[in-house]
C-alpha cells in the first residue's frame, strides 16, 4: 500500500490543475474538497482491518517512502477494483449529455479513483 500522503498530494495537484483549467465553471469550494477525497476514497476499505502499526504507512519517513509500492502490481480487492471508476465514468458521460450540472463531481470521482488504482498498481484481473 503506497503511503496515503502520496495519494493526498496527487489529489491536491490534480484538483488544483482542474481548478486552474476550469476556474470560471468550478467555483464551489466543495468541489475541491470532494476532488481530494476522491483520490483517497479507495483506501476506506482498510478501515475495518485497521491496526495501529498501519499508522506508520500514512506519512512518509524517508523520500523513498513516497514511492514505495507505487505501481507494484496488486490484485483488485473491495474498493480497489476497476469496475467502480468505469461505472462512474459511464455515469459521468450520461449525466453530461443529460445536462446535469453535477457531472463534474462524478468526473473528478472517476478520475481520482482511477489514478489511485493506477498508483496502487491494481491489475484488471
Amino acid at each position: 500500500m503506497p503511503i496515503l500522503f502520496t495519494h493526498l498530494i496527487s489529489g491536491v495537484l490534480a484538483v488544483g490543475v482542474l481548478g486552474l483549467l476550469c476556474r470560471r465553471t468550478l467555483i464551489h469550494p466543495l468541489f475541491y474538497l470532494w476532488g481530494v477525497f476522491a483520490f483517497l476514497l479507495p483506501d476506506l476499505n482498510y478501515l475495518p482491518i485497521w491496526h495501529p502499526c498501519m499508522a506508520g504507512e500514512i506519512l512518509p519517513s524517508t523520500w523513498e517512502d513516497l514511492f514505495t509500492g507505487l505501481f507494484t502490481p496488486h490484485p483488485p480487492f473491495l474498493l480497489h477494483c476497476w469496475a467502480y471508476p468505469t461505472i462512474i465514468a459511464a455515469l459521468t458521460a450520461v449525466t453530461y449529455r443529460g445536462g446535469w450540472r453535477g457531472w463534474k463531481y462524478l468526473a473528478v470521482l472517476a478520475l481520482g479513483w482511477a489514478v489511485h488504482l493506477t498508483m496502487d498498481g491494481i491489475t484488471l484481473t
